[in-house]
Formats: structure tokens, C-alpha cells, sequence
């Protein structure tokens, strides 16, 4: 069973009882299951939107997919249909009404290129921000493929062995959990959890620590079986137990567990830490003073259906590009332009069982 703080600590000598009920093993899994696993992402419920990481590769259908990516917010798109008919009012009224309105377009210009600067200082750091997650998930990903291959090669009970490596593969499940500020779902945890463990972690404040505690818990239980197996080995005269059950192996193990907290860290990081709101209130107020007052100086260039199409196209070039920083900002949400994490988690479920398998029928660890 799990335990969270609120239960008090496991005693120091685990075991697997003989009654409990043992979650169903998952097997290594081939190329193929992992295509399958990671197609049926909608049991996860996070794929009822496509993701750009799933974009066709027709010409056609690839227009479609991206503009429709390119979708705006309700606010972002009412600021940019404000726009539009600000355009369209000033030019009818210059055109037809002789209405001057005494605006420069030069001196928009240069407020245009300041914009674009305040603009391009802010997505390079939402994207900074996007990268980074995504290079964390990178970390947990080798460090837990890692971690399971230690684990199948140095423990030496099957049983605690199996628990261990089914733990492994539940972090980065738990892991996605606390970013997005939800449990753990049965369905992901179907063959991984049993109903009461999945109810004892859902039960904690941070479920990916718990799931940390349970490996270090396993892993010492397992050095103290095999400390115990070399002193009994010693008293009746046989020869030591390789240097491969050492008691010193846990220090690769500890390696790999850290790994995965500090990642984890930074993904909380992140996820808690937004843009400074004086530096996107300055870009937003500057983009609105732009947008209502660019279609007054265009008007007096241009006519009115060539002043509509260009002031309608620049507004929504720098509305975009202000939405897209802001939806970047924060990667671990369930939109087109968030990090896939149902599919690396379950990418990593896949793997982690197929190295530990790997690993252990190798090594004679079975």
C-alpha cells in the first residue's frame, strides 16, 4: 500500500505480502503496442483537440490544420474585429465624407517598430520558457529509461523488482498530474496501480514525491535483503555475493531518482512562476493604441478597400503574435500548443518496461 505523510513511514523492512493485491504487470511492450497505446490518448482526455505535433502532411489538409491552429481568443478576436471596423469607419468617412483626421502614418511607422521589438522580446521568452519544459521532460524521460535499467539488472527479488519499475513509470504520469493542478486518472493507472494505491496517492499533496518515496523505500528494503543474504552467506562459510549487489549500487539509483526531482522542480517552476505582468501590460496597451489609431493615419494613403485588407492584416499579424507569447508562456496546459504529455508519458511507460525487461532477463536478475 502507499503511504503519505499523513499515514506515518513504512517500516524499514518492505515486502510484497503474499494477500495483497498486486497490480496486473505490464509486459514490455513492442513498437507497435506503443503506436497503439499512444494513438487512444482520447482515453486520457486530452486529445479531443489535435495537436500540432499530429499535423497532416497533405498540402491541403496541412493549410487547414495551421490556420486552424492559428485560432485566437474571444478577446484577441474582438480587439481584432474592433479593429476592422475602426479601419472601415475612418475610410468611409475620408472617402465620402472628407473627414481629415491630421495623422501621420510615418509616426506610426515608428511606433509599428517599437511594437515589433516589445513583441519579439516577448515571444522569444515565452518560447524560452516552452523549450525549457520541454527540455525537462527530456530529463525525465532519460533519467526514469535509466533508472528502470538499474533497477531490473541490481534488484534481485522479482516481485520488488516488478513494484519498483511499475513506480517508475507512474512518475511521469503523477508528474503531468501536479502540472496541470489535477489527480492521477484510472485509466492511465489501469495496469500500473491498484484502486487502493491509486486512491492513497490521489489522497496526497504531492503525489510525484510520493511515488519517489515508494522507489527510495523499495530500494532500501532491497539493499537490506541483500546485506542480510551476504551475512548469512558469510556465517555458513560460502563465498561473498558479487560486487553486483554490492550495498553501494543504490548510489546509481540515488543519481537517477535526483534527476527526476530536480526536473520536476523545474516543470513546477515554470508552471508557477508567469511572465511579469508589467512587461505584457506595456505591450498590450501600446498594441491597442496602435490598433485604434493606425486605421486614422492609413485612410488619408489609401483607399478604402486597399486600407481595410493591410490594416486588418497588420493588426492581426501583432494581435497573433502577442496571443501566441501568451499561450506559450505556460506549456503544460491541454491546447494545440502545449507540450503532448499524455504521449511521452505513455512513450515512457512503454520504454521503461521494455529496458527493465530487457535488463533483468539479461543479467539473470529473473
Amino acid at each position: 500500500e502507499v503511504r503519505c505523510s499523513k499515514m506515518g513511514p513504512l517500516p524499514p523492512e518492505y515486502a510484497v505480502m503474499k494477500d495483497e493485491k498486486v497490480a496486473k504487470p505490464n509486459p514490455a511492450l513492442s513498437r507497435k503496442d506503443v503506436r497503439e497505446r499512444t494513438s487512444k490518448m482520447s482515453v486520457y482526455g486530452s486529445t479531443s483537440k489535435m495537436s500540432v505535433w499530429d499535423a497532416p502532411h497533405g498540402l491541403c489538409d496541412s493549410l487547414a490544420f495551421h490556420c486552424k491552429a492559428m485560432g485566437l481568443r474571444r478577446q484577441t478576436f474582438c480587439l481584432l474585429f474592433t479593429n476592422f471596423i475602426v479601419v472601415c469607419a475612418a475610410s468611409l468617412l475620408h472617402d465620402y465624407r472628407g473627414y481629415n483626421f491630421y495623422l501621420n502614418g510615418s509616426e506610426h511607422d515608428t511606433l509599428l517598430t517599437f511594437l515589433a521589438l516589445l513583441l519579439a522580446f516577448r515571444a522569444s521568452q515565452a518560447y524560452s520558457r516552452w523549450w525549457e519544459a520541454r527540455t525537462l521532460w527530456g530529463v525525465i524521460t532519460n533519467a526514469s529509461r535509466n533508472l528502470a535499467s538499474n533497477l531490473g539488472v541490481l534488484f534481485a527479488d522479482a516481485a520488488r523488482r516488478e513494484e519498483a519499475v511499475r513506480h517508475t513509470a507512474v512518475f511521469p504520469w503523477a508528474t503531468k498530474a501536479t502540472l496541470r493542478k489535477t489527480r492521477l486518472q484510472a485509466a492511465e493507472m489501469e495496469s500500473l496501480l491498484t484502486p487502493a494505491q491509486l486512491a492513497d496517492y490521489n489522497s496526497c499533496t504531492h503525489i510525484p514525491m510520493g511515488v519517489i518515496s515508494r522507489i527510495r523505500h523499495l530500494i532500501f528494503a532491497e539493499l537490506k535483503a541483500q546485506h542480510e543474504a551476504t551475512l548469512q552467506q558469510r556465517g555458513e562459510g560460502a563465498r561473498m555475493l558479487p560486487v553486483l549487489v554490492a550495498p553501494h549500487w543504490y548510489l546509481a539509483a540515488a543519481k537517477d531518482l535526483d534527476s527526476l526531482v530536480h526536473a520536476l522542480g523545474g516543470c513546477e517552476r515554470i508552471a508557477s512562476t508567469p511572465m511579469p505582468f508589467a512587461h505584457a501590460a506595456m505591450v498590450r496597451v501600446f498594441c491597442v493604441l496602435w490598433l485604434f489609431t493606425y486605421p486614422l493615419a492609413i485612410c488619408d494613403e489609401y483607399v478604402w478597400f486597399i486600407a481595410v485588407p493591410i490594416c486588418t492584416t497588420l493588426g492581426f499579424i501583432v494581435l497573433k503574435t502577442d496571443d501566441l507569447a501568451t499561450r506559450l508562456s505556460i506549456p503544460f496546459g491541454e491546447g494545440s500548443h502545449d507540450l503532448p504529455l499524455e504521449t511521452i508519458c505513455a512513450k515512457i511507460e512503454a520504454v521503461v518496461f521494455e529496458v527493465a525487461s530487457h535488463a533483468a532477463s539479461e543479467w539473470g536478475g529473473q
